[in-house]
């Protein structure tokens, strides 16, 4: 991702921050890298320890996010505008918009479905339980308001991560000013697609969706299995694009950094944490005194037997998932129709750039 912004936007400062215990040695030697920050020396949380333990590594990602924007918010004091992005993102062409709205509202946030005309009672049962706005990107000017902001998403990033994407839903409600980014070229995802479908290359390199610059798309797993959904030459471009971008994470995770298992997924002893546990103890023991460390602790103290699940650390390749149902194929391409008609790098958790 960093390597995009850095191609796109050259002028920009790519501020890295590290959810380890120790800083790998390998990060400094990347030259797109302006700073790279182990985020315990930023955290302001009363223990590490605890807070640490309580998540798992996206909800920590999660829990981080505020932290890290408030650092570079405060740090760097000659900026005026500061974009966050996940660092499975990358960047297509210059987000030449952000800068525009940001020097007329303090806050941007980016819907996850912006088109109502894609809208589905399904669809929205399920972002109610989900989120509204996407949590992958977001925009702030220097700003009251924004440090304001910054304050609120800090106090429920210390104990309430996991519900991080219902409360960015409150945003525009809690704030001044706040700008819903409804740009189709921002913030692709699987959960935007059936709206995003109408993607075209008019020339090498260059691409637009629905009409408008392709900006960035955060790559997950399950974009290449939403996109096995759309009609075949659509697929096809982002079967691409998925393809390139997991090439690029393959050989960024030939290095040892990548390679090493997070530092806080494991006990003291080296017993995988289970999730059970995490949530078990972030619900009943985290205001408890007398647990100073808990990772001293084992999955038999919370009464968990079974073996954690973690997922893969990197981008599967491209595969076509088979139609999950006729009505979701069906519903997906009548919308194409309707329309055309009228890896991550486990040590780089996060990214923001201000300019």
């Amino acid at each position: 991702m960093a390597r995009s912004v850095k191609e796109h936007m050259p002028g920009t400062r790519i501020v890295v921050g590290v959810m380890e215990d120790t800083l790998p040695d390998d990060l400094w030697k990347c030259s797109y890298f302006d700073e790279v920050i182990q985020l315990n020396n930023v955290l302001r949380f009363p223990n590490l320890s605890k807070f640490w333990f309580q998540y798992d590594e996206q909800e920590a990602k999660n829990a981080c996010k505020a932290p890290l924007m408030s650092y570079i918010y405060d740090k760097y004091v000659d900026e005026q505008s500061f974009v966050y992005l996940e660092s499975n993102t990358k960047v297509f062409s210059p987000l030449t918009e952000i800068a525009a709205i940001s020097q007329r509202h303090p806050i941007i946030i980016a819907g996850c479905q912006t088109n109502s005309d894609f809208m589905e009672w399904d669809w929205r049962m399920e972002a109610g339980k989900a989120n509204v706005y996407s949590t992958s990107m977001l925009a702030l000017s220097r700003h009251s308001e924004a440090r304001r902001f910054l304050t609120w998403w800090a106090k429920i990033s210390e104990r309430h991560s996991g519900n991080e994407f219902s409360y960015m839903d409150l945003t525009p409600i809690y704030f001044d000013d706040v700008y819903t980014l409804r740009h189709p070229g921002y913030g692709i995802e699987h959960r935007n697609l059936v709206e995003r479908w109408n993607i075209a290359q008019p020339s090498a390199g260059s691409y637009t969706v629905n009409g408008k610059p392709l900006r960035c798309i955060h790559f997950t797993p399950e974009l290449a299995s939403a996109a096995g959904w759309l009609d075949e030459n659509k697929a096809q471009l982002y079967s691409q694009i998925y393809q390139r971008y997991a090439l690029e994470v393959t050989n960024a995770a030939k290095s040892a950094a990548t390679a090493n298992p997070w530092s806080y997924g494991s006990f003291a002893s080296g017993e995988p944490i289970a999730k059970a546990a995490k949530q078990a103890f972030r619900d009943n023991y985290y205001d408890n005194p007398a647990i100073e460390n808990p990772f001293r602790l084992s999955n038999a103290f919370f009464h968990i037997e079974e073996s954690p699940h973690h997922r893969p650390s990197s981008l599967p390749d491209y595969q076509p998932s088979p139609r999950k149902s006729a009505r979701k194929k069906n519903r997906l391409k009548a919308g194409s129709r309707k329309t055309a008609s009228s890896f991550k790098r486990r040590t780089s958790k996060s990214l923001v750039y201000a300019r």
